[in-house]
This record gives structure tokens, sequence and C-alpha cells, in this order.
């Protein structure tokens, strides 16, 4: 490609804008952009990227796109590959959509519905990811951009039967748009489904039975006022959910017990759970998973957590995610129950402050015995070390554990 010139470019961008895929003042100068770093490579070498990206399948081209932001592998069919792949966006099977590349959130939104009412409806749509990344928009409010919410549920409904990876990451405070659009927890195709930053409907449950992977960021589930309801088994519509994250999530302080019944779960982390004010201590977690392999819990209060089939665990991580916080005794008591369940757990990792701040306060400490039986690895996230007395007596009774300092992780939520 040789360049192309204003009058060109713009008739080209009139027949993008045509579509309803692009707004042409807000893409101008990202394309511009573009040229003037293609004038710096020499004609030859951009003949030969451009033979070599046109001669390859389509579906080869459409893999590739699919790796780029939508924004971008819409223009890459209009100013990159040939005439014949001008509309190949339209079969894109992976969709990835950010406001932060728009500069106006109005443009975000005609691209996004204009994009999704021009795709090819005969071509599966596999991946759908939608990102606000404007912190000042708040859908749930009644205004504009609870209408663009709205008519994105119905042009997902239209065209995405078939969507298998859904990420939805933007706030929404209101869970009457979820009442009229429950889409998002009753999609029969999917088997990954992100959400953040989401008011759950009262009484809600998600029915999603293709479902394998859940990730909860910042969610909240909403008080329900009538006394029959303060038991949530939120995921039993799950039957193949494997992986499950509830990351900086919010419950009312009515809800007393929550059950995790999914059949198949094999990975679960909690992370940082809480309510408005603070749980009823009274409140119970009970996880029935019979193959659940993999327990994360990290957070600023132990609550009551009970597991029915507590040997199928083999790797067990605690942290409390803060520095220098100490725990109450009710919280220490319910961290040792967890340990006492887990006993047969092989890796265990946990961070310096349940070793040298909150463990040698359990009560009975060091007289009651190591709650672990069958270690293989004791992992601890510190950069300083254990007392030599502490670490000694978590492994007294697995002799043959290895034990390794490793520096803090950060867990990375990405489906």
């Amino acid at each position: 490609m040789d360049g192309i010139s204003n009058n060109e470019s713009s008739l080209t961008f009139t027949e993008i804008q045509s579509t309803g895929a692009v707004d042409v003042d807000d893409q101008y100068s990202e394309v511009t952009n573009y040229h003037v770093a293609e004038s710096n490579t020499s004609k030859k070498g951009r003949r030969e990227t451009e033979d070599r990206l046109n001669i390859l399948p389509k579906r080869v081209i459409l893999l590739i796109l699919s790796f780029l932001d939508t924004k971008m592998a819409v223009l890459t069919c209009f100013f990159v590959l040939s005439k014949q792949w001008r509309y190949l966006w339209r079969e894109l099977p992976t969709l990835r959509f950010d406001s932060a590349s728009f500069k106006q959130y109005s443009s975000f939104k005609r691209f996004v519905l204009g994009l999704l009412s021009g795709r090819d409806t005969s071509k599966d749509l596999c991946k759908f990811s939608l990102t606000n990344s404007k912190n000042d928009i708040c859908y749930g409010n009644g205004n504009d951009d609870d209408d663009f919410l709205l008519q994105l549920f119905v042009n997902l409904v239209a065209y995405g039967k078939g969507l298998r990876n859904l990420t939805f990451c933007a706030r929404v405070d209101s869970s009457t748009l979820w009442s009229v659009y429950p889409v998002l927890f009753t999609w029969k195709s999917l088997t990954t489904l992100r959400l953040d930053h989401v008011v759950f409907p009262k009484n809600m449950t998600f029915d999603c039975p293709s479902l394998k992977g859940l990730f909860l960021v910042g969610c909240t589930l909403e008080r329900d006022d009538r006394e029959d309801h303060h038991h949530y088994d939120l995921f039993r519509g799950c039957p193949e959910l494997e992986t499950l994250w509830i990351y900086n999530c919010q419950f009312w302080r009515d809800v007393k017990s929550f059950v995790i019944s999914a059949p198949k779960l094999e990975n679960f982390t909690v992370v940082h759970v809480y309510d408005g004010h603070s749980f009823d201590r009274d409140f119970n977690l009970t996880i029935t998973s019979a193959n659940l392999k993999s327990f994360t819990y990290e957070g600023r209060t132990f609550y009551d957590i009970s597991f029915t089939c507590p040997d199928s665990i083999e790797d067990l991580s605690v942290g409390v995610g803060t520095e220098r916080f100490t725990y109450g005794m009710r919280d220490l008591m319910n961290m040792f129950k967890i340990f006492q369940q887990l006993s047969k757990a092989k890796v265990v990792t946990l961070t310096h402050d349940i070793i040298n701040v909150s463990y040698p306060r359990v009560p009975g400490f060091p007289r009651l015995p190591s709650p672990f039986t069958e270690l293989r690895f004791l992992k601890i996230r510190t950069t300083t070390g254990p007392p030599p007395h502490i670490e000694d007596y978590l492994i007294s009774r697995s002799p043959n554990a290895e034990v390794t300092m490793i520096h803090d992780e950060v867990k990375q939520i990405d489906p």
C-alpha cells in the first residue's frame, strides 16, 4: 500500500461510516498516524508484507484479526488488507470493545451497535468482550447509557446464539436492567463468563448449563428484605462449572449462608469478600463439590467455611492480602477450622502475615498438632521467612515436605 490521499481516505471513511462501524472524526487521526508510520518503511517491504497477508487463507486472517482490538481489526480490513477482504470484519469470531480507545463515548456506542448490527449472522460469534474504561460512566441511572446497554443485549441475543466466551466489564449500579434482560445469567452456550462491577438482581441464580469458568469482580448481590431469602445457592444451574473466582465482591448483611453446589468445581478462589458494613458473624459458606482440587482464600475476615468433601483438595492457598493486619479471635478460629478440614492438602501456600502474625495467636498453639498430615510442599509468600519453630511446627506431621520461600504473588484474572 503506497499511501492514501486525503480524498481517497475520506471516501474510504465514508464507506466505513455507512456500515455504522466507525466514526469519521474519531478515527481520522489514528489512521493518519498509521500511514505516516507506513511511509517510513520501504515500498518493496510494504508490498511484500501485504502479499504475505493477502495470500493467507481467510480462516487464518480471521484468526489473526481476532487477536486485535475490534476497532483496529476493522481498520486493518480497510487499510492494510486487499479490497477483497474489506468487509471481512463482518465475519470476525471474536469482538473486543474498549471505550478507552475512543475519544468520545458516543462514538464508542455507535461503533459497538453498528458493528453488531452489520455482522454476517450466518457466522458464529465465539467471543465477546466489552470494557467500559470511562470511570464516569455508570449504567442504571435511567439515561441514554441505559438505552445503549439494552440495545447491546438485544443485539447479543440476536447475533450471539452460539457465544461461548463473554466478558462484561462495566459499572452497572441498578439491578433493574438485569431484571429486564437477564441474558448474562441464563446464556445456554456460554463456557466462560466474566462480570465486573455488576449488581445482581434479587433472588437470582446463574442458569448456564455449559459454563465452565465464572469470574466475578467487584460485583454486588442486592439486598432482599424478605425473611425467607437469606440463603443463596447462585450456581446450582451451572452443572459443568470447573473454575470460580469471586474477587472483591459484596454481599449484604442479611445473607446468612452461601452454598457452592457446582458438582464439577475444581478451582475456587475467594479474595476480599465483604458487605457494605460487616458480615453477620453467623454467616457460613458451604462448598459441596466432590471434585474440588484447589482452594484459595484471601481477605481481612475469615468466615465459617465448610467443605463436604475436604479430602479432594490438594492445593490450598491462604493469605491476609493486607500488610500489618491483625485478625480477631473468631477469624483465627475459622482459619484454623479451614486448615483442619483440609489436612490432607499436598501443597499449602501461606503469606507472611498468616505465619508470623496470625498463626501464633491461634488458641492452643503450639500444643495442638499441626493440621497438615500429607504435605509435600509448603510455600511461604514472604521476603523475610518465618520463625524456624513455626516452620518446623507446620511440617511436623509431614517430615518429607519441602519448604520454599517465594516472592508475594499478585493474582491475575484472565478468563
